[in-house]
């Protein structure tokens, strides 16, 4: 996963050359941001167009500034950006006079479908790229803090939702629940839903602890402690063995990053949530 917004910027490298690498060097120092211009990548094993195209398809962002030349390269690069729904900032520069192609791709292309900022200096340019970055880096902040509130209200709903399945197979003595709850796990897993898919597989195990305590003998106080405390009453009771808690430990982690952090899980942790609770679930069923 990366830890920075890739930003892209499509220009005629001749006629922007000193710019571009400015403008890089204080992109990058801003926060959340990178910006590695193709020409200081060095060599590529492609051609120039198809290096440029993917480091396109590979940003976050896409900014394009427009002068008086003409560039097929900057022409598919803007292209590509929209084929791949790039967040998009173009800019374009005042100047006595525009090449023809550039003018006809200007109004067939960039005006009927963006807001562009026009510039004259440099420093006017460079100024109203920092700000437009940063409302966009506000924005997808703001886009995220909404995300994390919806996983998180998703995650607790799941939760109590397992947990009222718990009770309930407790009390039909469903003992071949906790294998059909790794089931649905996988299920979501399949469907992408790794948050669900970490959270079945945690309550899966639980439940299967739940009824190994009973076939013991266990019941009363002990069998209604929570998780956290019913892992280590299962180790004294040699329920589990130390392995076995180390791995029912992984899944509780995994489960409450969700319920209490709110994060949702990555296809590999929901994935070894799943085999984990599935080998459990043997052992507790021996």
């Amino acid at each position: 996963m990366k830890d920075k917004l890739e930003v892209f910027i499509s220009s005629a490298q001749s006629e922007f050359e000193k710019e571009r690498t400015t403008l890089a060097q204080r992109i990058t120092k801003m926060p959340f941001l990178v910006c590695n211009p193709l020409e200081k990548r060095g060599a590529e094993s492609v051609s120039t167009i198809e290096a440029s195209l993917q480091g396109v398809r590979d940003c976050d962002i896409y900014i394009g500034i427009f002068g008086s030349r003409y560039s097929e390269t900057t022409k598919a690069e803007f292209r590509e950006a929209m084929k791949h729904h790039k967040i998009c900032l173009n800019y374009v520069k005042r100047v006595k006079s525009r090449e023809e192609q550039l003018q006809e791709f200007l109004e067939a292309e960039l005006k009927p479908q963006f807001k562009y900022h026009e510039f004259s200096k440099f420093k006017e340019l460079h100024e109203q790229i920092e700000e437009d970055l940063n409302r966009h880096l506000l924005r997808l902040l703001r886009l995220g803090l909404d995300n994390f509130k919806r996983e998180k209200r998703r995650a607790i709903e799941t939760g109590r939702t397992e947990q009222q399945q718990i009770r309930t197979a407790i009390l039909r003595k469903e003992e071949d629940r906790p294998l059909a709850m790794v089931m649905e796990a996988r299920s979501a897993y399949s469907s992408e839903d790794y948050l669900t898919a970490a959270i079945k597989a945690a309550a899966a195990v639980e439940l299967a602890l739940r009824f190994a305590l009973l076939r013991r003998g266990i019941s009363g106080r002990e069998l209604r402690l929570p998780l956290g405390h019913l892992l280590q009453f299962a180790l004294r009771t040699e329920v589990l063995s130390n392995q076995d808690l180390i791995d029912a430990k992984k899944l509780r982690y995994v489960r409450n990053a969700a319920l209490h952090d709110g994060r949702t899980p990555l296809k590999e942790e929901a994935l070894v949530a799943i085999k984990l609770a599935e080998n459990l679930i043997q052992k507790l069923r021996e």
